[in-house]
């Protein structure tokens, strides 16, 4: 089956990580924004997060949970369950290619 969902954004993010989710919260103020991530962080063995201001020592999933919260209020972004395949660029009409996962 081929979805040939026709949205347009003004930035995507690839990666629902930490960071991805930091740079959410920027772009997402004024900005449309689309975040991919597969669901599977890198991190997710770990016990605890380190380096973050008022949450040293936060599990990585929870922190996630708290991320992904703070976000719900900015009707500008999107989240998707997928993994990027492709992006390309034909003279800056650039088209992303998404394989949704569960």
């Amino acid at each position: 089956m081929i979805n040939q969902n026709k949205e347009i954004y003004e930035c995507v993010i690839v990666g629902g990580g930490s960071a991805g989710l930091s740079a959410a919260l920027l772009l997402g103020r004024s900005r449309r924004v689309l975040v991919c991530d597969k669901g599977n962080p890198r991190n997710a063995p770990a016990h605890e997060s380190h380096s973050f201001f008022t949450r040293d020592g936060i599990s990585p999933h929870e922190l996630l949970s708290i991320g992904r919260d703070q976000l719900k209020p900015y009707k500008t972004l999107n989240f998707t369950r997928s993994e990027s395949r492709k992006l390309t660029h034909p003279t800056i009409n650039l088209k992303l290619c998404l394989r949704m996962t569960r």
